[in-house]
């Protein structure tokens, strides 16, 4: 973030000695909301590692409302609505995110989740899929659709694909992953 502040600053400057006076105004003031922007959702994303989610949705509310095209904001205000169990504003702040940002591997893979509660295991698979095509490294969604093809689709075999990339592409411990995999190994062998 260091260096995107400074490569925006140099530009800013250039504009500065090449531009007229209110130019120069316009442009300080991109710098303070930039600036601003920053710090508070900083601050709101403090709050979250903090797990102070009630301080964090209500920053990251009126950064919303300023900063509407951001999708951070919005994929943050839906972590922290699922975490609250507010399933329908989770599925809002989703909507937006993808509206903004239609390539959010975190959104469709949280998009998943939210379909896999609501029992709509067709629609959870294809959003996984989604995130996994956007990003096939990405570990969370992995175990996400491992989960879903296990417990509820009962689709051993592409449940242990998951599951093993999961194990790949993470760097989490995983003795909980790690005992899953070997019961489904052990039911797959059992026929």
């Amino acid at each position: 973030m260091m260096l995107f502040n400074k490569i925006l600053l140099l530009l800013l400057l250039s504009v500065l000695f090449s531009c007229s006076s209110a130019v120069r105004q316009v442009n300080l003031k991109t710098v303070d909301i930039t600036s601003k922007f920053q710090r508070k959702y900083s601050v709101a994303i403090n709050y979250l590692k903090n797990n102070q989610v009630k301080k964090a949705q209500k920053l990251l509310t009126n950064l919303a409302k300023e900063f509407q095209d951001f999708p951070g904001i919005h994929l943050n205000l839906a972590l922290i609505y699922y975490r609250l169990s507010e399933l329908e504003l989770s599925r809002k702040s989703i909507n937006i995110v993808l509206k903004i940002s239609p390539e959010n591997s975190l959104a469709y893979n949280l998009s998943g989740t939210l379909y896999r509660k609501a029992g709509e295991f067709t629609l959870a698979r294809k959003d996984y899929l989604t995130a996994l095509k956007i990003s096939p490294n990405y570990a969370d969604a992995h175990l996400n659709i491992a989960i879903l093809f296990d417990i509820y689709l009962q689709s051993l075999l592409d449940a242990k694909q998951h599951y093993l990339k999961y194990l790949k592409y993470t760097s989490d411990d995983n003795k909980q992953v790690e005992l899953w995999l070997q019961d489904l190994e052990t039911r797959i062998s059992k026929g």
